[in-house]
């Protein structure tokens, strides 16, 4: 016989408008079992928090219409992203945005298959703790964002912007049907990630950033809620010109 301390982890969903998981309490139990008992003993203790758990991450939130993909310059996938950020930020801060931004490499799964979208698949998808925040920048500086945007060869952006880019150069570049006007500040809506300078995107560094600390996350389940259908949209918000 010997000693075992068991951390039982009861974990529940935030009754607030966030929804990611958060401790809530611990409680321990001292038990005296054998080695073989303890996997069992484990198992029995944890079940109903587990099963709790489940029901709450099987929750189906909206239905996709097709498959949608992740894939640069732009993509079923990513533009729907983008554009759940844009919507849904606009209500979070109750202000114009001009477009909203996120690093490709934040979609952390291929595609959202098509029919039920279930809560889990949306942690799935984005599973880091990113919250999106407000940046203003000059127009000289959005051409650098933009420029960066097409050495990676396209990023998800919302549908306010058009570009085109070209051996590598951007050759167009719209926001909100509009050039860019160097003596203009713009408002991008992106991960606090990027706007710490995260993936090599130091143009942010130093640059004021509001925040309401929403998750990105958050954002994207709020938008398919809301929706209930989710559509696949290809519209050439970024296209490559060979």
């Amino acid at each position: 016989m010997h000693r075992i301390l068991i951390l039982i982890l009861i974990i529940s969903l935030s009754a607030s408008c966030k929804t990611y998981f958060h401790l809530a309490n611990t409680s321990t139990q001292s038990l005296n079992v054998t080695q073989d008992q303890t996997d069992q003993e484990v198992s029995r203790l944890v079940a109903p928090y587990k099963n709790n758990l489940d029901a709450q991450m099987n929750e189906v939130i909206a239905v996709a219409l097709e498959t949608m993909v992740k894939a640069r310059p732009e993509s079923t996938l990513t533009n729907w992203v983008a554009d759940a950020i844009q919507s849904q930020s606009i209500k979070a801060f109750n202000r114009d945005i001009d477009f909203s931004y996120q690093n490709f490499g934040g979609i952390r799964i291929p595609e959202l298959p098509k029919g039920n979208i279930s809560l889990g698949k949306i942690f799935e998808l984005m599973p880091f703790d990113n919250i999106v925040v407000l940046v203003t920048i000059e127009g000289n500086d959005l051409i650098r964002f933009m420029q960066y945007i097409a050495d990676a060869g396209g990023s998800p952006v919302s549908s306010n912007v058009q570009m085109s880019i070209q051996a590598g150069k951007i050759s167009r570049c719209l926001i909100n049907g509009k050039p860019i006007n160097t003596h203009q500040m713009y408002t991008i809506a992106l991960p606090d990630y990027i706007a710490n300078g995260g993936d090599n995107a130091d143009f942010f560094k130093g640059k004021a950033q509001i925040t309401k600390n929403v998750l990105i996350r958050d954002l994207l389940i709020r938008s398919a809620k809301e929706s209930k259908i989710v559509k696949p949209v290809l519209d050439q918000r970024i296209s490559i010109i060979q």
